[in-house]
């Protein structure tokens, strides 16, 4: 693993051990995907081989992205844009307006210039025409799409509409189902029954792959994940499984979605982590919280410090100004002394960002 590192306004790459592994010569450079680093030279863009530590493709882009699944979006000017192979050749050619890169299963979304959207694959044919007025990424076979009647729906890889554009706003499928939401505008006549001067209603439902309703209606709800979602009813949050059942009743403050098996809970103004059947594994003692990841949760106590707990609630290393989450082993935490710091999971100072021994 490489990290992208700073030295006086310069970017380069450490490794784990935090030893220096391509030089810090570039004026901006991104983390690598895809094998390929986008950096910057001279105030236009290329791309860095992770292999050898030399340019892949030269910097001549004025905007460029990182590389997913294949794809790059670059930009000479704002009239040309359109998408590279690894090689530094055209997939599609560059008459597409600009727009950020989404590709998901082999395809990247592309804009006309009626600000339509469609997907091309990777040798650059149309797979789904542009006639869309927004289109999300393919999650679990299916894409969140918008039509011209500004309602959500649901299409295939084939472009096929296998849940009608029916919902006022929609998310991506996960897990086999997706949180869909429908506003109510009331007539006088209901304003006045419902005792209520709010002009409409806004409820959420959760629907399968068919766009079978499977749950109740909530006020808000959040995707699901590890087999569970956040619902919120009567002004408090719970969580219900993939049947739409109750695991955990509607009686917190806030609540983080699940990951690795745990997910954050507030009361009394206090975070702190539930299982997955609901019972309290880390007390609610902190004053903002993040996801565990990699087994580590970054907490913020009361007294103006960060700091990271394992899921038995333990603290592991020290206190810090501000910390960010482990990735790959490592998090960056800002110190006291107005340094930063690569800290490993025993919270351990790997070495000092942007300085060497």
């Amino acid at each position: 693993m490489q990290v992208r590192h700073h030295l006086r306004n310069f970017s380069g790459f450490i490794n784990t051990q935090g030893e220096l592994k391509i030089d810090c010569k570039w004026e901006f450079a991104d983390s690598f995907s895809n094998g390929l680093a986008r950096v910057q030279q001279f105030g236009k863009w290329g791309y860095l081989d992770r292999n050898t530590g030399l340019i892949a493709i030269n910097c001549k882009w004025e905007r460029a992205s990182s590389f997913v699944e294949g794809f790059a979006f670059v930009s000479n000017n704002l009239d040309k844009n359109g998408y590279i192979d690894k090689a530094g050749n055209s997939i599609g050619g560059f008459d597409w307006k600009y727009e950020y890169i989404m590709v998901s299963d082999g395809l990247a979304r592309v804009k006309d210039n009626k600000s339509k959207y469609g997907y091309i694959d990777k040798y650059g044919n149309i797979v789904i025409p542009c006639v869309w007025n927004e289109l999300n990424s393919f999650c679990e076979g299916l894409a969140l799409v918008k039509g011209d009647n500004n309602k959500y729906g649901y299409i295939t890889k084939n472009g096929n509409v296998v849940v009608p554009c029916m919902f006022d706003y929609a998310n991506n499928f996960s897990e086999g189902r997706a949180c869909t939401t429908i506003r109510k505008v009331y007539s006088d006549e209901e304003k006045w029954f419902y005792s209520n001067n709010c002009s409409y209603s806004i409820w959420s439902k959760f629907i399968n792959k068919q766009g079978d309703y499977i749950s109740g209606s909530f006020e808000d709800a959040d995707d699901f994940k590890g087999g569970l979602a956040a619902v919120k009813k009567n002004g408090k949050w719970g969580f219900i499984n993939i049947n739409g059942d109750f695991v955990c009743p509607c009686k917190w403050e806030e609540v983080r979605s699940f990951n690795e098996g745990m997910a954050g809970v507030k009361t009394d103004g206090r975070w702190g982590f539930i299982n997955h059947i609901g019972d309290i594994v880390v007390p609610c003692v902190w004053k903002s919280i993040s996801d565990f990841n990699e087994g580590l949760a970054a907490v913020e106590g009361f007294d103006f410090y960060e700091t990271f707990i394992n899921m038995s609630g333990k603290v592991v290393g020290g206190n810090w100004q501000i910390v960010s989450p482990f990735e790959n082993g490592l998090a960056i935490v800002h110190n006291w002394d107005g340094k930063d710091y690569y800290i490993n999971q025993n919270g351990d100072v790997v070495c000092e960002r942007g300085f060497f021994q």
